[in-house]
């Protein structure tokens, strides 16, 4: 009976690690909408609210690999009862705060309350507990798990996005790959004779670390860096008095003008993004202004978030606005006296350019 007992715990710390590293790839494929949930706080400014979604990310990986390589069992499970509880008092916050939206604990995939969330964080730390109780400490783990146990959580995210289960592109899955194939690399190590050398333990610290920042950065790189983000003359001409944004007097001063597909979930996540920035520094609402392209409103109320800012609203040609766009939604724009400064898409939204700008 010990033994089926000491099996059961054992196969039940494996599931855990898979678990943990299926819920940061979530996260992770989802990291844009993790980012604004924990800024929608307002407990950190922007940036740091990207850190620490790397840091929770990175955390969740470290502990899933060592859950699935069987080494450092005590301090482990200590590991995980801890962010367990630190989440469970979190989500206590957001519940009491009266917030009933997706806490984003697996991403998109699978939304979940506060309270869902609660409920879901009592049944791990009871098998947490129960495996540290339990569970064969010492038996060494076949490298084959934790290489199966990544390809699966990659594979189930890959259908996900496949199927329609959650709003992913093909470079967001690239990135989830890499970042689970780099993650591979201490797992395999940790299930190895080399599992205990100084240089095995930097890289199981590191590696989940500085694989997210690199791929958050190239993700930025690409939407920011991309020449020719706008068409400044098309524009130009578009919020000119003959032109069809002439009623939004975008040239009159300093704007951060918002195009927006109204079926575009980035779109989405951007204006939730642009209208938190706009609350939480005080910025006049009248300098914000949103377009939609088409031709009427219809489909538009429903585009908005709960909690979001609607702000001046106009319409624009689907013609005019493919050319304006180069095919980029959303598109959020710095613009001075109808001049184009800067462009972000939905990753790179810079909180401090925005205030910078209007402020100036």
């Amino acid at each position: 009976m010990n033994n089926l007992i000491k099996n059961i715990a054992t196969l039940l710390k494996i599931f855990l690690g898979a678990f943990f590293v299926f819920s940061a790839l979530s996260k992770f494929v989802d990291i844009d909408r993790l980012n604004v949930y924990i800024y929608s706080f307002g407990m950190l400014p922007f940036n740091l609210s990207v850190v620490a979604s790397w840091m929770l990310i990175s955390l969740e990986l470290v502990l899933g690999v060592l859950l699935l390589t069987n080494r450092w069992h005590r301090i482990t499970c200590m590991g995980n009862v801890l962010l367990l509880a630190a989440f469970s008092l979190f989500l206590c916050y957001a519940q009491l705060s009266g917030r009933t939206d997706n806490c984003h604990c697996l991403g998109e995939m699978l939304p979940f309350s506060p309270v869902q969330s609660l409920l879901k964080n009592a049944v791990l730390l009871v098998l947490v507990l129960f495996v540290w109780k339990y569970a064969d400490s010492e038996r060494h783990i076949h490298v084959a798990i934790p290489i199966a146990a990544m390809l699966l959580c990659a594979g189930v995210i890959y259908f996900a996005g496949r199927y329609g289960w959650l709003a992913m592109t093909y470079l967001d899955f690239q990135y989830c790959l890499t970042l689970a194939g780099v993650t591979l690399v201490p797992a395999i190590l940790f299930s190895t004779r080399f599992w205990n050398r100084w240089w095995s333990i930097v890289v199981l610290a590191g590696a989940p670390v500085v694989a997210i920042f690199i791929l958050s950065v190239a993700a930025n790189w690409i939407h920011s860096e991309t020449e020719a983000m706008v068409d400044q003359p098309r524009f130009s001409q578009a919020v000119s008095p003959d032109g069809p944004l002439a009623a939004a007097a975008i040239p009159e001063g300093r704007k951060i003008v918002c195009i927006y597909s109204r079926t575009c979930s980035y779109c989405r996540m951007a204006s939730q993004k642009v209208s938190m920035i706009q609350q939480r520094n005080g910025l006049d609402a009248s300098s914000f202004v949103t377009i939609f392209p088409g031709d009427d409103t219809v489909g538009i109320s429903a585009f908005y978030e709960a909690g979001v800012n609607r702000y001046a609203e106009f319409l624009l040609p689907d013609t005019t606005t493919f050319y304006i766009t180069r095919a980029q939604v959303p598109l959020v724009m710095l613009v001075d006296e109808g001049r184009v400064v800067e462009a972000f898409s939905h990753s790179d939204i810079s909180e401090s350019a925005i205030v910078d700008f209007l402020k100036q």
